[in-house]
């Protein structure tokens, strides 16, 4: 594409011709002076004999659409971003582009965009591509970027995608994640476990203490119906309510026997008394485990007894 386009230029053709600027071109003289002016209408007849220009050029001034795909760079310098650009621009100053002698313009106008887009993605991670596009488009969807004094662009939209290397690598990635979010998750319920099971089994032995603490207490008043009823709902218990019946009729008979060897000292009682209250106490000791039964009889006193 070349925007500006010299015409031919003689006294013939210019009578026969005559250019006029319109709406998509736009005509620009050069005098014998050089001076570049732009047409605002036709030549008269009088600038056509007596001032013929020395130079006359059209240029191209409608609106032009261009697509053309670049690579830009991610916030990872080893992947890239596929971008389908698409660009409106025009020439706004014709005499400009008659200076410059500007031919095709989509080069320069590919170039410029490119340097733009490309600062513009390296501020996005490669698996961010939606969010890059989005971004991009906001900034220079309607932005006005001034290429050179000839050239504008006007619009700029941009459709990022991933090659496949990328798309690999974002799987990867992502995959990656992934199981070291399913790893916390498993560590963070294993430590919620440990620590249900060890309030658990504090709560179990606070129970255990407090329903210990309530057998003792009806083990030393002899509240045999609270004991039962404990038990008919923790029969689990029993074993070591037994233990405790056990070591308090142990206490209860070692108290009694201290209390016979004062009154053995003191001569308050005889051996054959003390004969006949330990054995029922011993049986008093039996009966607590096994259900209530008569006394033993007091057993008869051997006669080395009586001979002492």
């Amino acid at each position: 594409m070349n925007v500006v386009q010299q015409q031919q230029i003689d006294r013939a053709s210019l009578r026969k011709l005559n250019p006029v600027s319109s709406g998509h071109t736009s005509i620009v003289y050069v005098t014998k002076r050089g001076q570049y002016v732009l047409g605002a209408g036709r030549l008269t007849m009088g600038e056509i004999w007596l001032n013929t220009p020395k130079e006359l050029y059209s240029v191209d001034v409608a609106p032009h659409q261009d697509t053309f795909t670049l690579l830009l760079p991610s916030k990872e310098q080893a992947f890239s971003f596929t971008a389908d650009v698409r660009v409106t621009w025009r020439i706004v100053d014709p005499v400009a582009a008659v200076r410059a002698k500007l031919g095709n313009p989509v080069p320069a106008v590919q170039h410029h965009v490119e340097e733009r887009l490309r600062e513009q993605a390296r501020g996005f991670d490669v698996e961010n591509a939606v969010d890059a596009e989005r971004q991009i488009n906001l900034d220079f969807g309607d932005r006005v970027m001034s290429v050179s004094d000839a050239i504008q662009v006007q619009r700029c939209t941009v459709v990022l995608k991933l090659d496949e290397d990328a798309r690999k690598h974002i799987a990867s990635r992502t995959e990656h994640l992934r199981a070291m979010e399913a790893a916390e998750r498993e560590r963070e319920l294993a430590r919620e476990r440990r620590v249900l099971a060890q309030d658990e089994e504090e709560h179990d032995l606070r129970m255990k203490k407090k329903r210990m603490d309530v057998y003792a207490n009806a083990l030393r008043e002899d509240d045999q119906n609270v004991l039962a009823l404990m038990l008919a709902g923790h029969g689990e218990d029993a074993t070591a309510v037994i233990n405790l019946m056990m070591q308090q009729k142990q206490l209860q008979f070692d108290a009694a026997r201290d209390m016979l060897d004062k009154l053995l000292n003191a001569n308050l009682v005889n051996r054959r008394d003390v004969a006949a209250i330990m054995n029922n106490a011993g049986a008093a000791i039996v009966s607590g485990v096994q259900g209530p039964k008569p006394l033993l009889p007091a057993a008869e006193p051997r006669d080395e007894e009586d001979d002492e």
